[in-house]
């Protein structure tokens, strides 16, 4: 038969165990909701990269298409002096298309570093 101190030892025990799990429950319910919102946070970066690349797909589309129609007028006798502003809108895309490219990778974040030491233990409970 177990004493009056030992079941309140006991209850005691059991108290702080019931707010353990209370506490562990609510660090996994904080740890998925961040795992959705990196998800998320991926997912809208990756748009963004895309949107990037459109963008810069289609400067530079345009602006090589610019280039043929000066480079045909060249050739059906215009002269370079007739062609010069759109010689000069072909040169300033140009240049956008790489301004944005390089924006994009000075912004662009290096690869994480590689985990080192133990692994974190499993959210997962047994």
């Amino acid at each position: 038969m177990l004493t009056f101190e030992t079941r309140r030892i006991l209850r005691e025990i059991n108290w702080k165990l019931q707010h353990i799990f209370e506490a562990v429950t609510q660090m996994e319910l904080k740890m998925s909701q961040m795992d959705d919102e990196i998800t998320q946070i991926k997912q809208d970066v990756a748009a963004e990269r895309t949107a990037v690349d459109s963008a810069t797909a289609l400067i530079g589309g345009i602006a090589a298409q610019i280039r043929s129609a000066v480079d045909a007028a060249l050739a059906a006798g215009a002269t370079p002096a007739q062609l010069q502003d759109f010689t000069d809108l072909h040169a300033s895309m140009t240049q956008q298309t790489q301004d944005l490219a390089n924006a994009v990778a000075n912004q662009s974040p290096s690869a994480p570093p590689a985990p080192q030491g133990t692994p974190a233990p499993s959210r997962n409970n047994p």
